[in-house]
Formats: structure tokens, C-alpha cells, sequence
């Protein structure tokens, strides 16, 4: 079912007063707004423009690998057992147990604890509590027994179940890598050092467009773009694409 209702149907409504204008404008004012749009001309400088000009011979590539050595490097890891002796008796009871051969399991049966208290997980040099406890987990071999050491909480037996010996990626692997990395630092050095160089034309008086020039900089205009970055047509300029924080600072600039 519809009705249809025309003009002539209505009850005159009269004239609107000043009051219920002002309240239907208060109410729907976003539809007479027009949001605030900006131009701008955007002097555009990035470290590719440096980087071109970038060389580093093999000698500084491998000095750097040299100092950086710990990024390619996966240190070596290992399955490690500690029985800590609790006491004096204990630690006699385990001595003779480890110089007659006995296996580590029935060393640890014999101090009154098990396997579970005494695995470690896969651990590095830098795990262990003292460097003294390190150097004798890591001078053992896999599936050896150490004596009896004192460590900083009292005297331990250790076993190496197992060991993942250290992998350091080669030079030959990464020097493109260390390559791209120091060019682009110094780049962005130069890049920051360069604008510096706009800064100091801008306070002589040189306008955007005779930097542009003097510096074969590439200079962009761009025309009523919105807070999003959007012009009239709904697209966003490249320009204003490439950084993302630029749509802000020239809406927060003074004009």
C-alpha cells in the first residue's frame, strides 16, 4: 500500500521564524560547511639523490662486517643438565660416583633428585650465572660429564646433552647487504646536512622555485587537497602520498 501526497495537499506551514532557522542550521550545519582545502609547492629531496654518488670499496664493506660480526652471527647453544649439591655429604657421595664411572642418571638418583630438576633447556655462554659455570658447560663435549665445580651458589655437576655449534654467516653472503645499509646512513647524513644548505637560501630570500632550480630539485604544486591528503576528484597526489606525516604539517603551517 502507498499514498501519494502533493503540494496542494498540505496544510500551509508558513514562514519559518529567525529562531527555527538558526536551530535547523545548528543542527544540520555540516551540510552548508565546506571543508578547509589547501595548495601548497612541495620541494621534494631524497637520499636516492645522494646515493647514486655513494661508493665503498670492499676493505670498508669487510671493516664493517668485521665490527658487526655479531649480527651474523647465531652463537653456539647447548642441552645442559646441573645437579647442584646441597651438601658436604653430598658432594662426597657424588665424587665417588663420578670416579667410579657411574652414569649421570644414577649420580642424580644417588643425590636424591631427578632428571627434571636438573635440565637447564638449550642455553648460550651468556645464560649461565657465572662465567665459571659457562667455561665448564662449554669446554665439555656432547654427552660428557664435568667434575665437580663450585659455582657461586655452591658446588654443581654438568652434562652437555647436546650442542649447536655457532654459525657465522659469511662475508661473501651479506656484502651487498652492508653495501645498500652504509650507503643509505650516508645518504641520509648528506640528506640532513644538504638541508640545511635550503634552510640557509630560505633565510637569504630565495624562493622554493630558485632553489629548485639553482639545486635541479623537483618542485611539485599541489592544488585544494583536503586533511586526507585528497584533492577535489578524490585522488591523492604522489606528492603528498611519499610522506605521510607532509598532509599535516601543512595544515598545521601558518599561510
Amino acid at each position: 500500500k502507498y499514498a501519494i501526497l502533493s503540494l496542494g495537499a498540505t496544510e500551509e506551514v508558513g514562514e519559518p521564524t529567525e529562531e527555527e532557522l538558526e536551530a535547523f542550521y545548528n543542527a544540520t550545519q555540516l551540510r552548508f560547511t565546506e571543508q578547509e582545502r589547501r595548495s601548497a609547492v612541495v620541494l621534494s629531496v631524497t637520499p636516492e639523490r645522494f646515493a647514486e654518488s655513494i661508493t665503498f670499496t670492499r676493505e670498508n664493506l669487510r671493516e664493517e662486517y668485521d665490527i658487526a660480526i655479531a649480527d651474523y652471527t647465531v652463537v653456539e647453544e647447548r642441552g645442559v643438565d646441573q645437579l647442584v649439591l646441597s651438601d658436604e655429604a653430598t658432594v662426597e657421595l657424588v665424587r665417588d660416583l663420578l670416579a667410579s664411572g657411574k652414569p649421570f642418571v644414577e649420580v642424580v638418583d644417588a643425590a636424591g633428585q631427578n632428571l627434571d630438576n636438573t635440565d637447564l633447556g638449550t642455553i648460550t655462554r651468556d645464560d649461565m650465572i657465572s662465567s665459571v659455570l659457562a667455561d665448564a658447560a662449554f669446554s665439555l663435549n656432547e654427552g660428557e660429564v664435568s667434575g665437580i665445580v663450585e659455582g657461586p651458589l655452591g658446588a654443581v655437576v654438568l652434562r652437555v646433552r647436546n650442542i649447536k655449534p655457532e654459525v657465522v654467516t659469511p662475508f661473501e653472503d651479506v656484502a651487498d647487504d652492508i653495501r645498500q645499509r652504509l650507503v643509505t646512513d650516508r645518504a641520509i647524513d648528506d640528506l640532513l646536512a644538504f638541508s640545511e644548505t635550503i634552510e640557509d637560501e630560505r633565510a637569504a630570500g630565495s624562493s622554493l622555485e630558485e632553489i629548485a632550480q639553482r639545486f635541479d630539485l623537483e618542485l611539485t604544486t599541489v592544488e585544494n587537497f583536503d586533511r586526507d591528503g585528497k584533492a577535489e576528484d578524490g585522488a591523492r597526489a604522489p606528492a603528498l602520498s611519499r610522506l605521510n606525516s607532509l598532509v599535516e604539517v601543512l595544515f598545521d603551517s601558518i599561510v
